[in-house]
């Protein structure tokens, strides 16, 4: 059993790695500075996303070590609840996706722990159509702001989402879109992610009612900071001039987001209360499991949590006054004083991991940097320089030019091969 448990929480370390859990999440918003098409095939693809099926694959290990289990468990449902709460203050509007795929996969993860690898992998798959279709409708929403039209002198950053504003009629197709991945994010009926994250709350009521709050309030949390993102960009009055000028794009953009929108509105029927279609083609891989039944009351309430967000965020940002000027502190943001800023520096555990980690390494390169620079990284590259140089001069010897030397080799190798046939027949 204490084998079986290191190998599982190492395990989990490689999965919090790779999948952006607790403690090792802050790579993943860094990595959406990237390409728009980058980010959305990192936050949608197997990227992010194979620790999750690493679970779901060792699943029968998990079940041996119930420690094992419950820390898998406990770390999705925290790192949802983190994100989500980041991700509330974010004003960059591929950061703010970016924490949510951290608290979606929190999601995945917690499932796993409960031992529901069907909703762990449906979460997975539905969750790849809307994320998808958010980061590159986020890319349409970028590129209209910086359309050839406009020529500040100082033009203002166009992934800042205080900048935007107003682009529902600039941007129609872009916004239907938009605003089809975000409800499925949020968990709306009867769009993909109700579906999918309907199972993972079951799964928690019957299972451990502390991680069913904890990813309860990430649904709300959820629902908030996407409508708080829709009203910021598309809703109110122009705040910029890049985007009192942006542009719809071409059919070449706006069909692929067409296309995802049509998966994250159908997606749910992948394994729809009534049919099972995929828990019974998951059986082939994964033998029996825990699938838990659909609830109406659950199913109702997460949608309620998720309707409440949905219109606390519309309260809050919606107001014409609290749009208008980008340079003023929205008023409902400034009375939260403290606890916003730390929601807007994601509770400094950055400059952290900087102060603790990053800076000694920079101390310590500068100091013992140069010396085993010189000493063991020269020394292997110039002994291994040495080492050639010998071989070829002793190969050299043989090559001396005389033919009276290439025919005694020529006759020695002859005589070797033939002794070697001889004792091999008798």
């Amino acid at each position: 059993p204490s084998v079986l448990l290191a190998i599982t929480l190492f395990m989990l370390l490689g999965v919090c790695g790779k999948s952006a859990q607790i403690p090792l999440y802050v790579w993943l918003p860094d990595a959406m500075a990237g390409p728009t098409p980058v980010s959305a095939l990192i936050h949608a693809a197997t990227m992010v996303t194979a620790g999750v099926y690493l679970l779901a694959r060792c699943q029968p290990i998990y079940d041996l070590v119930p420690l094992a289990r419950e820390t898998v468990l406990w770390t999705g449902a925290l790192t949802a609840l983190f994100a989500a709460l980041i991700a509330v203050g974010q004003y960059d509007i591929k950061k703010v996706l970016a924490y949510s795929t951290i608290s979606q996969l929190g999601f995945m993860v917690a499932a796993a722990g409960m031992g529901a690898t069907v909703a762990s992998m449906f979460h997975l798959i539905t969750h790849a159509f809307f994320k998808a279709l958010l980061f590159l409708a986020a890319g349409s929403v970028i590129l209209g702001m910086e359309n050839e039209h406009t020529h500040a002198a100082q033009p203002s950053n166009p992934q800042d989402m205080r900048n935007m504003g107003g682009l529902r009629g600039r941007m129609p197709v872009t916004f239907v879109v938009y605003l089809i991945g975000a409800l499925a994010l949020c968990g709306i009926a009867p769009l993909a992610g109700f579906f999918s994250k309907d199972e993972i709350l079951t799964a928690a009521f019957h299972t451990n009612p502390a991680v069913f709050i904890l990813l309860a309030l990430s649904t709300f949390l959820t629902a908030f900071y996407m409508g708080r993102q829709i009203a910021l960009v598309f809703f109110g009055t122009p705040r910029t001039r890049e985007a009192a000028q942006a542009e719809e794009n071409p059919p070449i953009i706006t069909t692929p987001l067409i296309l995802l929108a049509v998966l994250a509105i159908t997606g749910g029927t992948l394994n729809l209360p009534m049919f099972h279609t995929l828990e019974h083609w998951l059986e082939g891989s994964l033998g029996h499991v825990f699938a838990p039944h659909f609830t109406w009351q659950i199913a109702l309430g997460s949608l309620a949590l998720a309707l409440t967000g949905l219109f606390g965020a519309w309260y809050v940002y919606s107001q014409r006054r609290l749009l208008s000027n980008p340079q003023d502190q929205i008023a409902f943001e400034q009375r939260l004083g403290s606890i916003f800023t730390g929601v807007q520096h994601k509770f400094w555990i950055d400059e952290f991991y900087d102060a603790v980690i990053i800076q000694p390494f920079y101390q310590l390169a500068e100091v013992f940097g140069k010396a085993f620079d010189q000493v063991a990284i020269d020394g292997l590259v110039n002994g291994s320089g040495w080492l050639v140089r010998q071989f070829g001069l002793w190969g050299q010897k043989l090559q001396n030019g005389f033919i009276r030397s290439y025919a005694l080799i020529f006759f020695a190798g002859v005589v070797i091969l033939i002794g070697f046939l001889i004792t091999q027949v008798w």
